[in-house]
């Protein structure tokens, strides 16, 4: 392959060092973020087309375009804390950073490169969960409310989908979590497609999901 090396710096706002500083998943349930800056460096001198892709971006291969400076292309995007596989785009040519400590099977006989934003322990023990809900009539805004969140009103807005459906995608630790969606702010729902339901103390139900391990 036609370079010399590639770098990935992470300013992780008080922690050491990428995967293993100190990070509080608290942060990454109210939705902060993490500067991370990619640097790759092509052993041919001269412009290149350089992209970054991978799932901070849905693979595209010309939302990222990296930037030249003194012969280095680089680009600092804002992610949330999690795992992302990631590769370079050189000229239309896919390249793997293989400076990082871990890689996975892209699907296609080769590798991509894995970054770890926030600690690597912490975040290979979180679970992707999917929330969706489709309101009966017209509203303005959903939001998931629960256990998860402190039963915050404002934490964890769902996004409407072309079909009028909301969804959001939460990184949560195994256990059981109690949780409803709220319209517009007044109105609170309980998801009839959970598997199990409890006592909401107020005459109603909540809904219940347990992850496991």
């Amino acid at each position: 392959m036609r370079y010399l090396y590639l770098v990935v710096i992470v300013l992780l706002f008080g922690c050491s060092t990428l995967g293993f500083g100190d990070f509080d998943l608290d942060e990454q349930l109210n939705n902060n973020e993490v500067e991370v800056t990619f640097i790759y460096q092509p052993l041919i001198g001269g412009k290149h087309n350089i992209f970054l892709a991978g799932d901070f971006n849905d693979w595209s291969e010309s939302a990222t375009r990296m930037n030249e400076k003194d012969g280095l292309y680089e680009v600092t995007l804002n992610l949330k804390p999690g795992k992302y596989g990631y590769k370079f785009l050189v000229d239309g040519q896919w390249i793997i950073d293989e400076n990082v400590d871990e890689f996975e099977d892209d699907g296609y006989g080769g590798q991509n490169s894995i970054v770890y934003v926030g600690n690597k322990q912490e975040i290979d023990a979180l679970r992707i969960v999917d929330f969706m809900y489709k309101p009966k009539g017209i509203v303005k805004e959903v939001y998931l409310v629960g256990t998860m969140n402190d039963w915050n009103l404002k934490s964890h807005r769902m996004i409407e989908n072309d079909k009028g459906v909301y969804t959001i995608k939460l990184l949560l630790h195994p256990g059981e979590y109690h949780y409803k969606f709220l319209e517009d702010g007044m109105n609170y729902v309980t998801d009839q497609n959970a598997s199990s339901f409890i006592d909401d103390g107020f005459g109603g139900q909540n809904s219940v999901i347990i992850i496991d391990d």
